[in-house]
């Protein structure tokens, strides 16, 4: 997710990385690899007539909790150490834009090409409002034409309340998103949160897990990080594994989608802010038992996430013309293959340039 993006900017400037940050680039390439995991199981059930991804290898999908909670740790990190104020805040908002939008049009842009030549198996659910999509408004329940584009609705949703706070004093940033929090729970208790599209947007449980990241922000930031965050990771491992067994256990995809959500939150979310805490924590020397491939996939980690399905689903699409287990073979080395190459271009040549030029822009208003 963008929100993530290493080193941090609030306000238009590129901040250096701090040592306790650097592991957790890493960790947003691993994220990242496991949604695109979820994708290919995902496809190669719907797709192909045979199996060779163990379905329980599917459950990649909590790379996106790993992806809430981290955006809500870096945002509130960089957040609390800029200054207050509507240039600081128009500057935020700037730099959010040209981070999310021009890689993420892009990205649409080549969904409905694929759509308009390949149709079937790329539309989704149908019902997209071109507008809500291009833009990532709220659209209830209904996907944007690009599917990962749901996760950044509440992504942007979660900036917009960072800078309508970021124009406060600071003394309101922490207080201001807790209440947020806290409101999803009225409005659950009330019925409030299914009353429209904004509404089960801007309620929805899993936007806790962007307060769960900062939150732990906020606990390293006044009090001594641990000394070793390795016991720390694979506790939050450990956690997530029996929380992933449970929520399947409770059958949480097939609840009614706000429990669901629920389920998520406290089976996944809160693990992940374990995992993410246990990251954070990792000194440099420690941050050197990390693979160098897994920062590298962090820093193009967003063009992964935006392209990976459709370039998947169209792998599947071909390949099962293909006889036998060729099918099954082609399309998992084909598929995830070339998602990372379109990904690594749409990385240097869309989401780096335009990220660089809102560093500009936003450094031209702040000034």
């Amino acid at each position: 997710m963008p929100s993530s993006h290493m080193p941090g900017e609030v306000d238009g400037r590129a901040d250096a990385p701090s040592k306790h940050l650097i592991g957790l680039q890493a960790l947003r390439g691993a994220a990242a690899l496991m949604v695109l995991l979820h994708h290919l199981v995902e496809e190669e059930n719907a797709q192909l007539a045979q199996r060779l991804i163990p379905h329980g290898l599917g459950v990649g999908w909590v790379g996106v909790d790993l992806f809430f909670v981290l955006s809500g740790f870096i945002i509130f990190t960089t957040a609390a150490k800029a200054k207050s104020g509507m240039p600081v805040a128009a500057a935020f908002f700037s730099a959010r834009f040209f981070r999310v939008f021009p890689a993420y049009w892009v990205a649409t842009s080549l969904q409905l090409l694929l759509v308009a030549v390949i149709g079937a198996g790329l539309s989704g659910e149908g019902g997209h409002n071109l507008v809500r999509s291009l833009f990532l408004l709220p659209q209830g329940e209904t996907q944007p034409i690009l599917a990962a584009g749901w996760t950044l609705v509440h992504e942007i949703l979660f900036y917009a309340i960072v800078g309508f706070l970021l124009i406060l004093p600071k003394k309101f940033l922490a207080p201001g998103l807790f209440l947020w929090g806290a409101s999803t729970i009225f409005a659950h208790i009330s019925g409030f949160s299914r009353s429209n599209d904004f509404a089960i947007t801007f309620y929805n449980p899993l936007n806790n897990e962007f307060l769960l990241g900062a939150t732990i922000a906020l606990i390293l930031q006044k009090f001594s990080r641990p000394k070793n965050g390795f016991p720390i990771i694979v506790g939050g491992t450990v956690l997530l594994l029996i929380g992933i067994f449970v929520f399947y256990a409770f059958n949480g995809f097939e609840a009614e989608a706000s429990t669901a959500n629920w389920l998520r939150l406290a089976l996944i979310g809160c693990p992940a802010g374990f995992i993410v805490a246990g990251v954070a924590s990792l000194s440099t020397n420690e941050c050197k038992f990390i693979v160098p491939t897994g920062a590298w996939f962090g820093d193009f980690s967003y063009s992964l996430y935006l392209i990976q399905k459709p370039i998947i689903v169209v792998g599947a699409l071909l390949a099962a013309k293909l006889p036998g287990i060729v099918e099954n073979l082609v399309f998992l080395t084909v598929a995830p293959s070339l998602a990372v190459l379109v990904a690594f271009l749409l990385y240097h040549f869309v989401e780096k340039p335009t990220h660089k030029l809102g560093q500009r822009v936003s450094a031209f208003i702040r000034n």
